[in-house]
């Protein structure tokens, strides 16, 4: 596959990430905070999802605990929310995105796909998922 259209879907697919992580914390945290730092917490966290989308080798317990800590990093800086909702918060919108990439590659590899065809279907799919789930849960 091209380069640039790898690059180009990795930043953009990473956009996407930042999307569907802010409607869902805009669902569970009512108030913003206006804390400068927020924006920074969103670059670090775009940047980690732009690594692990195109395919940097990060171990996936270690990835699963990067994405948790820095949600729980960037709900801390951006919204003015208790501890334990915001641990809370963080584990649970990780522990249902895993999930729901998981049981989406478990039925990919059930019709029969694999190779570049099921990693580029399972993450638009699951996206797409998760995407309704924060549109869902907004209201």
């Amino acid at each position: 596959m091209n380069p640039v259209c790898t690059y180009a879907g990795s930043l953009l697919t990473s956009c996407f990430y930042i999307l569907i992580m802010h409607k869902l914390m805009k669902a569970f945290f009512p108030r913003p905070s206006e804390n400068p730092l927020r924006f920074a917490a969103w670059t670090v966290y775009y940047i980690l999802q732009t690594v692990s989308v195109l395919g940097i080798s990060i171990s996936p317990p270690a990835m699963l605990f990067l994405n948790m800590a820095l949600v729980l990093m960037i709900s801390s800086i951006s919204y003015d929310a208790g501890m334990k909702r915001r641990c809370i918060f963080s584990a649970l919108v990780c522990a249902v995105w895993m999930l729901m990439e998981i049981t989406t590659d478990i039925i990919l590899r059930l019709i029969g796909m694999d190779g570049w065809e099921l990693q580029t279907a399972g993450t638009v799919i699951s996206l797409m998922l998760m995407f309704l789930l924060a549109i869902i849960v907004g209201y």
